[in-house]
C-alpha cells in the first residue's frame, strides 16, 4: 500500500512521514478524546463570531465577546432543556445512519462478550466486544457512538442501544456542562482605578484603501489545473 502512496504523489508521501501519525492518520488517535476529527471547524466557528467585533478596541471586543458568551450558553442550555431526547440531536443522527447499514450485518454469538460480524456489503469479518465497547473498525474505539458493526449485535441481544453509548453524548452531561453559568461585569466607569499603566493599542501600519475583512481561502482548497490565469499564460496555437 506504501508503494501505492509513492507513486500517486511521492512529495505528499515524504511530507507526511515526517509528521507523527497521530495528527493525520484516524488509525493512530487516541481514544480518550472521544472524537475522531482533525479539522479545525470548531476554529473557524469561533473565528465567524468575531467577525463584527474584529475592528473593535481590544477591551470592548473582550467585553462584546463576553456577553455573546454569555448568550449562547444560555440559549442552548434552555433548547437541550426543553428538548425531549436522551442524548445529543448531532449523536441521534449518527446512530439513526449506523441502524441503516446494521442490516448488512451478519452477527455470529457464542455467548460470551465478543461477537463476529461479516459485512455483506464487503465480505469484511469483524470482532465486537460489547463489554470493552471495542470494535475492529475502531469507530466505537474513537468516538462512543456505537458503529453499525456494534449495533447489530446490541439488537442480536436485544438491548437498549442507550446502555452503549458514552456519558458525554447524553442530555444530562450537556446540561451539567451548560450549567455553569458565566457571570456579568460591570462596565467600566464601575471599575477601580489601579497605577498600572492602560493598554495601548499595537504599532500597525495601516495599508492604503478599504480594509479587507474577509479571509483569504485561495489556499484552504487544492488548485484547479482546468483554469487558466488571466495573466502570464501562453496558450499554444496551431499552425
Amino acid at each position: 500500500m506504501n508503494q501505492l502512496y509513492v507513486q500517486v504523489s511521492p512529495n505528499c508521501y515524504d511530507w507526511l512521514m515526517q509528521k507523527p501519525r497521530q495528527q493525520w492518520s484516524r488509525s493512530a488517535f487516541r481514544t480518550t478524546s472521544q472524537s475522531d476529527m482533525f479539522v479545525n471547524n470548531h476554529c473557524e466557528v469561533f473565528n465567524s463570531s468575531l467577525g463584527k467585533l474584529r475592528d473593535l478596541p481590544i477591551i470592548t471586543l473582550f467585553r462584546e465577546l463576553h456577553k455573546a458568551i454569555m448568550k449562547r450558553i444560555q440559549i442552548r442550555r434552555d433548547k437541550m432543556a426543553n428538548a425531549n431526547v436522551i442524548i445529543c440531536p448531532s449523536a441521534q443522527k449518527k446512530l439513526t445512519k449506523s441502524m441503516h447499514y446494521a442490516g448488512n450485518c451478519v452477527v455470529t454469538w457464542s455467548g460470551g462478550s465478543a461477537y463476529s460480524v461479516t459485512c455483506t456489503d464487503g465480505g469484511h469479518e469483524l470482532v465486537v466486544d460489547l463489554v470493552k465497547r471495542t470494535c475492529s473498525c475502531r469507530k466505537w474505539d474513537l468516538i462512543g457512538l456505537p458503529c453499525y458493526h456494534a449495533r447489530a449485535c446490541i439488537a442480536l441481544k436485544n438491548e437498549p442501544w442507550e446502555n452503549y453509548i458514552h456519558d458525554c453524548y447524553k442530555k444530562d452531561t450537556y446540561l451539567q456542562l451548560c450549567g455553569n453559568t458565566l457571570e456579568p461585569i460591570v462596565g467600566p466607569e464601575f471599575w477601580e482605578e489601579t497605577p498600572e499603566p492602560k493598554p495601548m493599542p499595537p504599532a500597525v501600519k495601516i495599508p492604503i484603501g478599504r480594509p479587507k475583512k474577509k479571509r483569504n481561502k485561495k489556499n484552504d482548497f487544492p488548485a484547479d489545473t482546468t483554469n487558466l490565469k488571466r495573466t502570464n499564460t501562453k496558450v499554444a496555437r496551431n499552425r
